[in-house]
């Protein structure tokens, strides 16, 4: 039910000359508070000998809320902390209930944002970030998105990737930028190779655009661009890389707006012929 069960918490440090240390947390979000000292631990403590163990003392699913504790902690420490115990510069995502808390180091300190709904988490992700930050989710966040999963485990600086999946009525579409920035969205379904030649010829333009801008001010890496097709089959995620991509040429199309009364419509002129909406009405896109 997505429920936290955690109310209070007592953290007992033992450090390796003997002395004990203990804190209470029981006011606020206590967990995350918990986890934020645990971290903070682990930073001083620059891979050394370590040991977590977890006790719950409640009546009600106690060997549970252990597990899950335990299995929290030590999955945040192996992503937040690379194999040299140094920092790393990423952004992990915890889902505590239905809300979320974003967590990133700065500074020697841990911070955490707070997201009250997905839609609000997603937004903040499509901010820019000034350097390559990748993001990287709690197993048990979000565990039906397994393809957006899929493709942050796939991320890559100085690559702008695009990982999509046909559904039955549109394509489902995940970017994630050369900063590690996630864009996620849809389009209508339509033939593949159009949408291919659609999208890279899209950002291509955008990369010219941008590349002539900074040519005045500083040469700076300019990423590439890839698309991946993404399909799913008894559980299992596949993806692929597209190898070639066909550009297309596109046949301009001139619009034409016209008011009728307070109703705003559109007569198009594509290939030499008309088609206003006077003539066509409703299907006038089909005809088009």
């Amino acid at each position: 039910q997505q429920a936290n069960l955690v109310k209070t918490i007592d953290q007992v440090v033992l450090n390796s000359w003997g002395e004990v240390s203990a804190v209470r947390y029981e006011v606020g979000e206590t967990l995350l508070q918990n986890l934020q000292a645990y971290l903070l631990l682990c930073a001083e403590q620059a891979g050394g000998p370590f040991e977590l163990i977890v006790r719950c003392f409640s009546s009600f699913r106690a060997r549970a809320i252990e597990d899950r504790v335990k299995a929290l902690f030590y999955e945040a420490r192996s992503v937040l902390f690379g194999p040299d115990h140094q920092v790393r510069s990423v952004r992990y995502i915890i889902g505590l209930g239905k809300s979320f808390y974003l967590i990133h180091a700065a500074n020697k300190q841990f911070r955490f944002e707070l997201f009250e709904t997905q839609d609000v988490l997603f937004e903040r992700l499509r901010r820019v970030e000034g350097s390559y930050l990748p993001i990287r989710f709690d197993s048990y966040a979000l565990e039906h998105e397994t393809v957006l999963k899929t493709a942050l485990a796939m991320n890559e600086p100085d690559l702008i990737q695009v990982f999509y999946v046909y559904q039955e009525n549109e394509i489902d579409l995940y970017v994630l930028d050369e900063f590690g920035g996630l864009l996620k969205g849809s389009l209508p379904r339509q033939d593949e190779s159009i949408m291919q030649s659609a999208v890279f010829s899209f950002l291509s333009t955008v990369l010219d655009r941008r590349q002539l801008s900074m040519a005045h001010h500083h040469h700076g890496v300019m990423p590439t661009v890839a698309l991946y097709a993404v399909s799913e089959s008894q559980g299992d995620i596949h993806t692929r890389r597209i190898k070639r991509i066909d550009l297309l040429e596109a046949e301009p199309v001139h619009a034409f707006a016209n008011y009728a009364g307070d109703t705003l419509h559109y007569d198009f002129h594509a290939l030499g012929k008309d088609f206003s909406y006077t003539e066509y009405g409703d299907q006038q896109f089909a005809a088009l």
